[in-house]
């Protein structure tokens, strides 16, 4: 149907933004980067221990602050590694960029056209393309 066509054309066109293409690059260089890679790798692995045994009650709640300091902690490590760091910087760019446009097409959709976007003059200056 040409409305999923148009789908895939927005698609294309938002990985083409800036934002789409700083994402793209920094999940290349990760990925070019064992160590960046393994890194990530253990910290998800401790996280989905951690889930499990909260979801199954194996924590006190003082216990449950320790996990969540120490794992505050290993998230700021993370954060140290400049690859790893820009992952994380431009695919929070690039998802802010996909939430603009989801509330431009639910105000679309809820029959108000002007909400959202440059051309209402809205803008806040960091819509990345409109300019």
């Amino acid at each position: 149907m040409e409305y999923f066509e148009k789908a895939r054309e927005l698609a294309k066109l938002l990985l083409d933004t800036e934002e789409g293409k700083r994402a793209n690059l920094a999940k290349e260089a990760f990925l070019a980067n064992p160590e960046s890679v393994q890194k990530m790798d253990e910290f998800n692995k401790n996280q989905e221990i951690i889930k499990t045994k909260a979801h199954n009650g194996e924590y006190s709640e003082a216990e449950f602050k320790l996990v969540a300091d120490e794992t505050r902690v290993k998230f700021e490590e993370l954060k140290n590694n400049a690859i790893i760091s820009e992952l994380f910087d431009s695919n929070t760019a690039f998802n802010d960029l996909i939430s603009q446009t989801m509330n431009i097409f639910s105000a679309t959709l809820a029959g108000n056209d002007d909400a959202g976007g440059c051309s209402s003059g809205g803008c806040s200056g960091n819509c990345g393309g409109c300019h």
